[in-house]
C-alpha cells in the first residue's frame, strides 16, 4: 500500500504549522513544525524537500532569529537516523538502472509542474491571477505567501533532481500539493474567487471518486501472468527486471510471483531470481518452471530471441514462458 494519502495529510499539517511559526516564530511552534517535517519523511524520503525549501526561507526570513529555534530540529534526529540505516536499500533503489521511472525532460515537465495544482490547474491559476488583478488592494498574508513559496521551491528541487534521471515520478509531488493549492487561494483576491477554487477542486475531486477509475499506466507483471495462468503452471521462476529487486523482503518475494496465479485460483510456487538476463534466468528455471521477465527497454532483443527459441510470449517489457513439460 502506497503511502500518499497520509502523505498528503502529514505535509498539510507540516505546511499550516510553516505558516504558524512564520507568523510567530517561538520555540514551541517550531518545535510543531520539525514534529510534522519528521513525520513527512518517515512517510516518505522525497517529502524531505518541502521541509529543506521550508527551513531555507525560514533562515532567510528570520536570519539570527533563526537561532533561537535550534532546540526543535532535536526532533528531526529520528528521521534522520531512519535514513541513515535504510541508506543503502535507498540509494540502490535510486539509481537511474533500478527502476522504470520516466526521466523528466521538456517534453513532459509540464505534467509535473502541473500535479499539485490538479488536473484543472490552470483554470484555477486564472481565476487566481484574474481575481487578484480586478481586486489588488487586498493584502496578501505574510505567512501563507511563504508558506506557498516554499511548496514551489520543493517542486523546483524534486524536478532539478529529477531531470533526466530515473528518479522521481509525478506522484512524489504530492509533498508539494498543500502548499501549490495555498498558493492559489493565496493569490486568489475575493471571497468570490476562493468559493470558485474551493468549488472547481471539490468537483474534480468527486468525479474522480465516482466516475473516473484510477488507471496504472507503469510497467506491470499482469500480462505475463495471464498468458501463464491457463497452463495452471505448479512453480515459476521470475525476475522484477531491476537492480534494486535484491532488497525485496525474503517472505514476499514469492507472494508477489504468485499473486495473479493464486487471484485466478492456481496455487502456484514463485521464486525470485535477481537477475536482469533473461537467459539467466531461463537457465535457472529448468524444463518444469514457468518463466516471468520483466525487463529494462534495452533487453527487449534479448527477450524477443527467447520468446522464439522457447515459444513464449512477449510484449515489451514482459516476457513469458510457459513450462517446457507442459506443451
Amino acid at each position: 500500500m502506497r503511502p500518499y494519502a497520509l502523505l498528503f495529510l502529514v505535509v498539510t499539517a507540516q505546511t499550516i504549522a510553516f505558516a504558524r511559526l512564520i507568523d510567530q516564530p517561538t520555540l514551541r511552534r517550531a518545535f510543531a513544525w520539525t514534529g510534522c517535517a519528521s513525520l513527512t519523511i518517515l512517510t516518505h524520503y522525497m517529502g524531505a524537500t518541502l521541509g529543506l525549501a521550508q527551513g531555507l526561507l525560514l533562515v532567510a526570513t528570520l536570519r539570527g532569529g533563526a537561532l533561537k529555534l535550534w532546540p526543535s530540529l532535536l526532533l528531526l534526529l529520528v528521521p534522520i537516523v531512519e535514513t541513515i540505516t535504510h541508506f543503502q536499500v535507498l540509494s540502490s533503489a535510486a539509481r537511474g538502472d533500478a527502476n522504470w521511472w520516466p526521466r523528466v525532460t521538456f517534453a513532459n515537465v509540464s505534467s509535473y509542474v502541473v500535479y499539485g495544482f490538479g488536473a484543472f490547474g490552470l483554470l484555477a491559476i486564472m481565476i487566481a491571477l484574474g481575481s487578484r488583478y480586478l481586486r489588488r488592494e487586498e493584502p496578501i498574508p505574510r505567512a501563507a505567501a511563504m508558506a506557498s513559496l516554499a511548496g514551489l521551491v520543493a517542486l523546483a528541487m524534486l524536478i532539478a533532481a529529477g531531470w533526466g534521471r530515473s528518479l522521481i515520478v509525478d506522484r512524489y509531488l504530492t509533498a508539494c500539493a498543500p502548499a501549490l493549492m495555498l498558493a492559489l487561494v493565496t493569490v486568489a483576491s475575493g471571497a468570490a474567487a476562493r468559493l470558485a477554487l474551493v468549488g472547481l477542486t471539490g468537483a474534480v475531486a468527486l468525479y474522480a471518486v465516482i466516475a473516473d477509475p484510477i488507471e496504472v499506466h507503469e510497467p506491470s507483471m499482469e500480462w505475463a501472468a495471464q498468458q501463464l495462468i491457463p497452463y495452471r503452471p505448479q512453480s515459476l521462476t521470475f525476475s522484477l527486471g531491476y537492480n534494486a529487486q535484491h532488497t525485496l523482503a525474503m517472505e514476499t518475494r514469492g507472494k508477489i510471483g504468485a499473486y495473479f496465479f493464486r487471484l485466478a485460483g492456481v496455487p502456484t510456487n514463485a521464486e525470485l531470481v535477481t537477475t536482469l538476463d533473461g537467459r539467466e534466468l531461463v537457465r535457472a528455471a529448468g524444463r518444469d518452471s514457468a518463466v516471468l521477465w520483466i525487463f529494462y527497454p534495452a533487453w527487449q532483443p534479448v527477450a524477443n530471441s527467447i520468446a522464439r527459441s522457447r515459444h513464449c510470449f512477449v510484449r515489451p517489457l514482459q516476457l513469458a514462458c510457459p513450462p517446457l513439460s507442459a506443451r
